[in-house]
Parts: structure tokens; sequence; C-alpha cells
């Protein structure tokens, strides 16, 4: 068990002092002129945590080792870039905004299942789980971004959208709920509500390692259970037809709307803009997944063959990375083209969703040798 302070210096020092720019956009007069870039505040501080610490190990059946930790941090002087008045010449400031708390569990299980003679497998199991909430903003004042919102008693990162109601089966047209849950066919922001959080419940991972004579086998699963997050390659490539110009559009939009009575998941295709497309729960995710990362084969040759040719150690191995990734996301989709013919087409998932260059798979072929 363990109690303690510690400070939090992760931001620049010069931002208390405010940051110039020179360069040449700015020039007056074929002379470099400067501008603040980012805005003074003297009073902004470093960030205070109380952490308290507490864990727990034992040993079942002389086979089964458990770790438990838990923990509880509370930030105070949160720093936050906060948005202040465009008459000051900053949109936002580093500033000082409230308190903040951590709470959390970790638990790590390490198991001999077998081990008899030349064979054994064993097997290390983790489970990670964090929970965040806002305890007091200075003032009581809400921050908020097109998709989130720092408020008391929530996540520091609650997602804060209007909520999607799907396609009005007789027109095609997109249709929300407003704040009070009503249908409504007019997008406001004004309908934002808070759905949920990006942290998932629980994460972790398991490693099976199984071994027999000079052979070893070695595996890793890496697993997520919930949370939530906005899928931008969603939101840019089902524009509804409205960048058909410009952008492309994805598959997924074949399941459209075409003729009264369609029960579809995309809303009627226009060149002309109905708002279908803003930022709303049409794009959140789940970001439940399971990762199978790692699979390692190695042979170890007998010390008797290695010390023949002056060597302590020789061994091959196989390793693959990055083979597969399962999500709650549907891939294909049958689309029902009318007088009975349906098609198969093919829906955006969590492999091709994702922004950034997706996890390369890799084999490798080695040897090591120890002299």
């Amino acid at each position: 068990m363990s109690y303690g302070t510690t400070g939090n210096g992760r931001f620049n020092g010069n931002y208390s002092k405010g940051i110039y720019t020179f360069n040449e956009i700015h020039s007056y007069g074929d002379i470099i002129g400067a501008t603040m870039s980012r805005g003074r505040n003297e009073r902004l501080k470093w960030e205070t945590t109380y952490k308290f610490n507490t864990g727990l190990d034992f040993k079942l059946f002389d086979r089964v080792d458990v770790g438990l930790e838990y923990y509880k941090d509370i930030t105070k002087d949160l720093v936050y870039n906060t948005p202040v008045s465009l008459t000051s010449g900053q949109r936002n400031i580093y500033s000082n905004v409230g308190k903040l708390q951590n709470t959390g569990f970790e638990a790590v299980v390490k198991s001999t299942n077998i081990r008899t003679g030349a064979f054994s497998w064993d097997t290390q199991f983790n489970l990670s789980l964090n929970r965040n909430k806002v305890l007091e903003l200075n003032e009581g004042f809400s921050r908020t971004t097109t998709s989130s919102i720092m408020t008391e008693g929530h996540d520091s990162r609650a997602i804060y959208l209007v909520r999607w109601a799907g396609v009005d089966p007789s027109t095609g047209a997109p249709m929300w709920y407003d704040v009070n849950g009503n249908v409504t066919k007019t997008f406001d922001m004004a309908n934002r509500v808070i759905i949920g959080d990006p942290n998932p419940d629980f994460y972790g991972g398991m490693t099976n390692t199984i071994s027999y004579s000079n052979f070893n086998l070695s595996f890793l699963i890496l697993y997520t259970k919930g949370g939530q997050s906005l899928n931008q390659l969603r939101i840019r490539a089902e524009h509804d037809g409205r960048n058909i110009l410009s952008d492309n559009m994805a598959t997924s939009l074949l399941d459209h709307w075409r003729y009264p009575g369609d029960l579809s998941v995309n809303p009627i295709l226009s060149t002309a803009s109905n708002n279908s497309n803003r930022v709303s729960t049409r794009y959140l995710q789940d970001e439940s997944n399971i990762q199978f990362k790692n699979i390692s084969l190695e042979y170890s040759f007998p010390q008797e063959q290695v010390k023949r040719i002056f060597l302590k150690g020789a061994s091959i191995y196989f390793q693959a990375d990055n083979l597969g990734v399962w999500t709650p996301y549907r891939r294909t989709k049958k689309l029902n083209k009318g007088n009975g013919d349906f098609e198969n087409i093919k829906l955006n998932n969590s492999g091709n969703s994702n922004e950034g260059v997706p996890n390369q798979t890799s084999f490798a072929l080695g040897v090591n040798l120890t002299f």
C-alpha cells in the first residue's frame, strides 16, 4: 500500500509566458513580423496528483500466481487547453481548470497448466480497467468540442453527439433525435447529449507457452471490450453523394434508400446537402476487438551438438505478427435489388476503417547463435 503526491510538468514552461512566431507570412512593409502563436497565462501552474495504490499477491494450489492491484489518483489544478474569447487574439490558452479522478484495477494471473516429463504448458493472463471522472470544474463551466464534452460527474472526454434515428422509409430523408428523444428531420447541435466515453470497459492479453523437448511454441492474444470512437473514414467516405464529384464513396453506400418503403441503412443519395453526414452517432463505433498478435515456434539444438562447433547455444525460429483482428462488424450484406434479386456487397469494417497505416502482417525466419 502506498500514498503520495507527484507534480506534472508535461507542458512547456514557456506556455505560461506565451510564444511568438516570426515568419514571412506575418511580414509588413517587407519586414518580417511576429505574432503570438500561444497565449500568455502567468497563473498557469503544475498539476498535482494525489496517488493511492494497494495490491495483493498470492499463490493457489502451487500452480497459480495471482497479482491484484487497485489505484485511485486525484489530480488537482488540471491543465487544459481552454477556449477563450477571440477578442484576446487567441482561440485557446493553457489553464488550470479543475479536479480529475482516475480509479483502476489490474490483475495478472500466471498458471502452470501442465508440467510432466518433457512437456509443459504455461499461461499468463492480464486484465486492466480504468474509470475517469471530472470532480470539479472552475465555476462549473463545461468545455465542449464538436464531439466531446468535459463536464462535472462524467469522463473528461465524454462523447457528446446528436443521436442518429435512421432513414425515413417514405422519403429517404435522414432523421435524428432531439434532446428529449423525439424524432426530428432537422439537424441541430443543440440536440447533443452524452452518449458514452472512449475508455474500454476492460482490456488485456493472454500469452500461452507450450514446450516439448527442444521445441517451444508461444502465442499472444490481445483483447479490448467496450469503448467508443468516431469512425473518421466513414465520415469522409459515407457522404451520401454530396461530394461525389471530388471524393470516393464507400461501398456500404450501395445500401441506400431508393424507393418509398425501403428499409435502408443510408439515406437517399443527393449532391445537395441535407446534413445527413454531419457528425452524429451514425458514425460511432464500438472499439471491442480481439487481436491474434503474435505466434512463435522455436527449436533449440541439443548442447552436445552445438559444442562440437564451439557454440554455447543455437536455435532456429519462425515468427508471425498481426495475424488477424476480430471485431463485431459485418463484412458483407445482402442488398435487395428488387424482383427477388439480391447482391452481396462489401461493408467497411474495423480492418479498413481506421485512420493511418494498418498493422502489417509479417513473417520472419531466423537463427540465434550464442558464442
